[in-house]
């Protein structure tokens, strides 16, 4: 029985390698996409079922004390202390530094590494969800867009949606929403914009769709 002359062996290696080169990057985006569905859906409930509790013991979130925007740090705190934070799991809340679009706006870190920057103002906030807990990171696979409104809001009127966190399609004008998946990666989650990559997910099903700009930076 005749074995393998080193020459053949170096090439099957070699062979191997290009193989693993081409495939293992594409398997750790799958893995990481997978994660990241897993993560939003978590979230999104979580942070639905929060404000719901908070309700109960609250009232309905357009009678929260929520004034003008521009508030520091201590501000968005004292309102996550009086709304959210009694009724969610949480490691710690920190002034979010590291955004520098935003530093004076409170984050929240999660045990499972994820992190949401929130910033108040009289019509609710918005909400910034980090897939690894890092604000300044604002590219489409860690950086994913909510708005929590008022009851009474034009916003929440036209969505149509009784939950009170929802992601983002504020800006595009009234009866603009958009519906399909198509359109809404057309609007805004493509390598020109990712404001609205949050929105297109929740369309998909909360799945990441097909050409889903993953590497593309927030404009």
């Amino acid at each position: 029985l005749q074995g393998f002359t080193l020459a053949e062996v170096l090439i099957t290696l070699g062979i191997i390698g290009v193989v693993a080169a081409m495939t293992i990057p594409g398997l750790i985006t799958k893995y990481q996409q997978i994660r990241t569905e897993t993560q939003l859906r978590k979230f999104y409930s979580m942070i639905n079922q929060t404000v719901r509790m908070s309700s109960a013991d609250n009232g309905e979130p357009e009678g929260w004390n929520l004034t003008a925007a521009g508030h520091d740090y201590h501000y968005h705190f004292n309102i996550l202390n009086q709304y959210f934070l009694p009724y969610m799991k949480y490691l710690k809340v920190e002034n979010c530094k590291t955004d520098p679009d935003n530093p004076n706006t409170a984050c929240v870190y999660f045990f499972d590494g994820s992190a949401m920057r929130v910033k108040f103002d009289r019509f609710g906030s918005t909400i910034n969800y980090f897939i690894d807990g890092d604000s300044s990171r604002r590219i489409a696979k860690n950086w994913f867009y909510f708005e929590f409104h008022m009851a009474e809001n034009e916003y929440s009127q036209r969505l149509g949606n009784k939950n009170y966190v929802v992601p983002r399609t504020w800006g595009v004008g009234i009866g603009k929403v958009p519906k399909t998946l198509s359109e809404c990666m057309k609007k805004g989650c493509n390598k020109n914009s990712i404001l609205f990559c949050t929105k297109c997910i929740e369309l998909n099903s909360w799945k990441i769709p097909k050409n889903y700009p993953w590497n593309s930076s927030l404009k």
